[in-house]
């Protein structure tokens, strides 16, 4: 079997809900707060991949969102408690934020990062599924490209080595900081990860 992660999100998962858990309905996965987070762990880090996912709602928060994360470690944070900083922390996130998206791929504490606004784009009503498609490397040189509804809308790439991968998958908020909260109302359905390598 292919290694991957595919969760339609319809009425039930096999996510872990460390915080708030959302509220899981027959049309979708809906966040609840601003602390609605699903967790999957992959089973071991993998440096390259594709993720998949359908999600509407408000597509212009005022402050910076995160709709989905990879981590390396299973905090889903720069900080494993009691301040604490987590050597070699690195991460793959998809955000909102200044009207647009945000394609980051971080190795913390190190010059290892792709930072790519998409610039202001114009969403559709918040009641439309959109489609959002992203891939990822952790290698050097490789291309980290975001999609949304079929058209590409960034990409980056990458200047040196992440390692050992990313292996923790967070929907919802993940636990960088404090303020990149997930977005109440949201919802998501038919998340899937493939390709991975």
């Amino acid at each position: 079997m292919e290694p991957g992660l595919h969760e339609p999100l319809l009425g039930s998962t096999h996510a872990q809900t460390p915080l708030d858990p959302g509220q899981l309905t027959p049309g979708g996965w809906k966040v609840t707060s601003g602390n609605s987070q699903l967790v999957w762990d992959l089973g071991r880090a993998y440096d390259e991949g594709t993720i998949e996912f359908e999600a509407k709602g408000d597509w212009l928060p005022e402050d910076k969102r995160v709709l989905f994360a990879l981590w390396n470690v299973p905090e889903g944070s720069e900080t494993a408690g009691a301040g604490k900083t987590i050597k070699q922390a690195a991460l793959f996130q998809l955000r909102l934020m200044d009207e647009g998206m945000m394609l980051r791929l971080t190795a913390s504490g190190q010059a290892r990062t792709i930072e790519k606004h998409t610039g202001p784009l114009t969403w559709p009503d918040p009641d439309r599924w959109v489609h959002i498609k992203a891939t990822f490397t952790t290698r050097n040189g490789g291309i980290c490209r975001l999609w949304r509804d079929g058209a590409e809308i960034r990409h980056g790439a990458l200047r040196g080595n992440v390692s050992p991968g990313f292996r923790y998958v967070f929907l919802g908020r993940d636990n960088y900081k404090g303020s990149y909260l997930a977005i109440p109302g949201f919802m998501f359905r038919n998340l899937r990860i493939y390709d991975l390598k």
